[in-house]
């Protein structure tokens, strides 16, 4: 498997991966496709590939917890988040897979459901990024929308976290997930998402999260939202110096 930057080699036998898929009681057509058409993929070619589903629960912070528990009873490698109105193509998919077997989590940004096309993304100077050779650049944190990580990285921030008792599952299972608050100066503390405080733990533990600027994922509204990542973080220059300086 070939990054479009430079070259990684990953065997499909070295790889496994859990689609962690939190999804409610709708699920757009455009992101049904991507998910089928993503496990045929990865079927063709010898890489196993399941998905860790969890339906219908309207507590975010609870379906994702559990997702991350039915990943941690199997044995793949690799959790990739995807949300349930994510739009992607198979080939990225594979390519975020491959990536994974260089940093410790790879994520994609894509637009809030606005004309405005804003993407959220945590990084303390929006003016200066520190890119890779892979085309990748160091954030604190995105959505957890399209978000591949390796296996230690779960395993260590569900140790990190108390236990809760399931009763469905009849079992405790860590409480990985939360929303909480942060003080950024304003007369009252911001408000942070579960993801953003998902990725602050993995930052906390010593890994790295990057994110894939060149990616152009749907997110599914009223109609499918685009935006580019690239353009909006003004990095075109910064990604052909960081290029070049790889290929020197």
């Amino acid at each position: 498997m070939d990054s479009e930057s430079s070259v990684i080699s990953v065997s499909p036998a070295d790889l496994s991966v859990d689609i962690g898929f939190p999804c409610g009681n709708l699920l757009p057509w455009q992101t049904a496709m991507s998910l089928a058409k993503t496990v045929k993929f990865c079927t063709e070619r010898g890489i196993e590939c399941g998905v860790a589903v969890v339906a219908g629960s309207s507590v975010v912070t609870w379906a994702r917890s559990k997702v991350l528990d039915t990943f941690l009873e199997g044995k793949a490698s690799r959790l990739f988040w995807i949300d349930s109105d994510i739009v992607w193509e198979p080939k990225d998919f594979i390519r975020f897979l491959a990536l994974s077997s260089k940093y410790d989590v790879v994520c994609g940004a894509y637009p809030q459901k606005t004309e405005a096309q804003t993407i959220v993304l945590r990084h303390p100077d929006l003016q200066t990024f520190e890119v890779n050779p892979h085309g990748l650049v160091k954030v604190q944190g995105a959505g957890l929308g399209f978000a591949v990580m390796r296996r230690e990285v779960v395993e260590q921030v569900a140790a990190s976290k108390p236990r809760v008792y399931d009763p469905a599952a009849g079992k405790s299972i860590a409480d990985v997930f939360r929303t909480d608050t942060m003080d950024r100066g304003h007369e009252s503390p911001d408000f942070r998402g579960e993801d953003m405080a998902f990725f602050a733990d993995v930052i906390d533990l010593g890994f790295e999260v990057w994110l894939d600027p060149r990616l152009k994922l749907g997110h599914v509204g009223t109609r499918e939202y685009r935006a580019d990542p690239m353009a909006a973080l003004r990095l075109e220059g910064a990604m052909d110096e960081a290029v070049a300086d790889a290929s020197a």
